[in-house]
């Protein structure tokens, strides 16, 4: 969960959300894991673990949406083929 958190805060690498966590955040008091045990490695196997559960994951996040917000599932492609980005 911490990870979950700090990921969708502070969007960066695990080296990144590691020393995130331990000099400006709160986030371990908030889901009261030990800021100590944080570590990019403990990251990566983290995201690791979440990762074998995608699918279930996804497919929960998109029922709890449909029916939140009475929606239904649609496929959409766009074609950027034509289309130029530009920005720093």
């Amino acid at each position: 969960m911490t990870q979950v958190i700090s990921r969708a805060v502070y969007p960066g690498s695990e080296l990144a959300t590691s020393k995130w966590i331990k000099e400006k955040s709160a986030v371990c008091g908030i889901t009261g894991y030990d800021v100590n045990k944080i570590t990019k490695d403990k990251l990566y196997q983290s995201a690791l673990n979440l990762y074998q559960h995608k699918a279930a994951i996804e497919k929960h996040l998109s029922t709890i949406t449909n029916e939140l917000f009475d929606l239904q599932d649609r496929i959409m492609l766009y074609d950027l083929t034509n289309t130029y980005f530009e920005g720093k």
